[in-house]
This record gives structure tokens, C-alpha cells and sequence, in this order.
């Protein structure tokens, strides 16, 4: 497992804290995962086992610890089948552990989806702390943030992950629920920061509150292309992702 002279990688305060918490359960063997702690083991692990994740239907290092096998084999399982038809059964043979192991680090099925989910929000981040001291380092953020997520929406196995928990949402009100706010919750978080700052310091005069401007990007972004998806429209959201978050950036920035 990872030692207390693990080296923390870059990450955003709160997924960091995360990172950090987590080091104590897992070097001192005290991992009982319920809420928080769940998304940080998991932030944690899927960090460690990426790079066995390269190909989409590859299984599961067996290298890797009970937990990180887990975290693998639920993105792999998640994503080719949706959340609602894999069961721990399905889960336990793909990660090559028993059934008592998943819950030794995960409080259900829908924890894991969480953690999987809040995982790879990762990817969005700045790997180093930005500062926004003008209006135009606002917009150079918002922009390579919003490319940064639209790229990730226009890969082949996120939007059909999307398409299954969409389709899946009335029978497991739970889990999509939990899955909003792993997708969406951290997304939201972290442009509302952002736009609260650009405010600060007079880069964005909105007398709207952050929350209600970083949840009209999004829609912005997302709305319409991810619905052409949806309805068979179109194979994947974006032509150009960079152009279009630029567009809708400029967009905010000008109201």
C-alpha cells in the first residue's frame, strides 16, 4: 500500500484533503469507508490503478490491492453495462475478490458508483492552484476548464455511461441522486470558486450569486449537445470542444 512518505499529487483543496485523510486509514489499516471517506479511498486508489485503465475493457490489474481491484473492475462493469445491472456477484468475480471484501471498503454498490464518479472529476482540475487576478486569467481558467470537461464528455464510453444512468434514474432514485452530486456537485463547486473570485476582484460585475452563474455555464456547455446525444442526433456532444466552451465562457463573461 502507499506509505506516510507518499508524495500527494496535485490536486484541488478538496479533493487533496481527501488524498491526505485517506493516507491515515490506509497506512494504519483502519479503512471503514461510509460517506466522505469512501470518495477519498476511491480518489486515491483510481489514482493509483490509471494507468491499468488505459483500454476500457481491460480487466483489472491483479498486482493491484482488494480495494484499487474494486475501484477498477466497478468503473470497467459500471461503464459497459450501467450502474443498475451489475451486481456484487458480477463486481467480486471482475475484481477477483470475495464479496465480503467489497463491503470491508464500501458501505453498498452505490458508494462505489460515487467514488468512481468523483474520481474521475480529477481530470477537470488545474494540476497546479490557480490565481485569478484579472479578468483575463478568469477566462483563461474557465475555458481550460471547460475544455478540460467537454473533452471528457465527448469520450465514447462516458457518453454511454451517461445514457445508462439517465435510463436507469427512476428505478434507483439513490444512486442517481448520489451520481449528480459526484458529477456534478464538485463541477459546480469549483466554478462557482472561480466566478466568486472573478466578482472579488471586479473581472466579472454579475450581481448574480456564483452558484447560479456556474450552473448557467454548465447548462451553456452541456444542454443542448448532450441532448442531441441523447436523442440520437449525434455520436459524440462536441465538434469542438475548446470553441464551444470559449463560446460559452465569452457569453457569461459579457452579460
Amino acid at each position: 500500500m502507499w506509505s506516510s512518505e507518499t508524495r500527494s499529487p496535485a490536486l484541488p483543496p478538496r479533493l487533496r484533503d481527501r488524498y491526505c485523510t485517506v493516507l491515515y486509514y490506509i497506512e494504519y489499516g483502519t479503512v471503514q469507508v461510509s460517506d466522505h471517506e469512501a470518495l477519498a479511498y476511491t480518489d486515491l486508489a483510481l489514482l493509483k490503478v490509471r494507468e491499468s485503465l488505459q483500454v476500457s475493457t481491460k480487466a483489472p490489474s491483479e498486482t493491484l490491492g482488494p480495494a484499487e481491484r474494486i475501484v477498477a473492475a466497478g468503473r470497467k462493469l459500471f461503464f459497459e453495462k450501467g450502474f443498475q445491472n451489475v451486481s456484487t456477484d458480477m463486481l467480486a468475480r471482475e475484481a477477483k475478490v470475495s464479496k465480503a471484501s467489497i463491503y470491508k471498503y464500501f458501505p453498498d454498490m452505490a458508494g462505489i458508483l460515487v467514488a468512481v464518479t468523483s474520481a474521475e472529476a480529477v481530470h477537470f482540475f488545474a494540476p497546479e492552484p490557480v490565481t485569478i487576478d484579472s479578468r483575463e486569467a478568469l477566462r483563461s481558467e474557465l475555458i481550460r476548464f471547460g475544455t478540460a470537461l467537454l473533452k471528457f464528455l465527448n469520450r465514447a464510453e462516458i457518453v454511454r455511461f451517461t445514457q445508462l444512468m439517465y435510463e436507469q434514474a427512476r428505478e434507483n432514485h439513490e444512486a442517481a441522486g448520489q451520481f449528480y452530486d459526484a458529477a456534478y456537485g464538485e463541477t459546480l463547486a469549483h466554478l462557482a470558486t472561480l466566478l466568486r473570485e472573478g466578482q472579488e476582484i471586479d473581472a466579472l460585475r454579475s450581481a448574480q450569486s456564483p452558484e447560479d452563474l456556474a450552473a448557467q455555464l454548465v447548462g451553456m456547455w452541456e444542454f443542448i449537445p448532450m441532448v442531441r446525444v441523447q436523442m440520437g442526433k449525434a455520436r459524440k456532444p462536441f465538434a469542438s470542444p475548446e470553441a464551444w466552451a470559449t463560446k460559452c465562457v465569452d457569453t457569461l463573461l459579457s452579460s
